[in-house]
């Protein structure tokens, strides 16, 4: 019986899903659906898959003004808004990749909101 390996009496299983640590706003969010992110890549994977999808096809770009063009070039029509986006936020011709090319007030605005959700908590 030299194979028993005994139980650490220290040793406690933690099983079952792990918990995200309390954050009030995550730093990563989509402009387009204000969707929250644990990291850019995951972000990223979002805007191809959900709002840089071609609506003709199944082309993913990296940005609106690619599918823009895209639609343009292949399919002989034009792109009028980002699909799958909040009212005012559906101007194809606003670069955004990632957290990259949002527009500063949208930015700050954000940020100010972060910071209110977080003093209620606190009062």
């Amino acid at each position: 019986l030299g194979n028993v390996v005994k139980k650490n009496e220290n040793f406690s299983a933690k099983m079952g899903r792990k918990r995200r640590k309390n954050k009030a706003a995550n730093e990563y969010w989509c402009y387009y659906c204000l969707r929250e992110f644990k990291d850019e890549d995951a972000l990223v994977i979002h805007q191809q898959s959900r709002h840089y999808k071609c609506p003709h096809c199944s082309k993913r770009s990296y940005n609106a003004p690619g599918l823009l063009k895209h639609c343009t070039q292949v399919h002989k029509l034009e792109l009028r808004e980002v699909p799958n986006a909040i009212k005012g936020r559906t101007d194809p011709q606003v670069e955004i990749f990632g957290m990259a090319g949002i527009p500063f007030d949208i930015l700050e605005e954000r940020k100010f909101v972060s910071v209110r959700i977080v003093l209620t908590h606190l009062n």
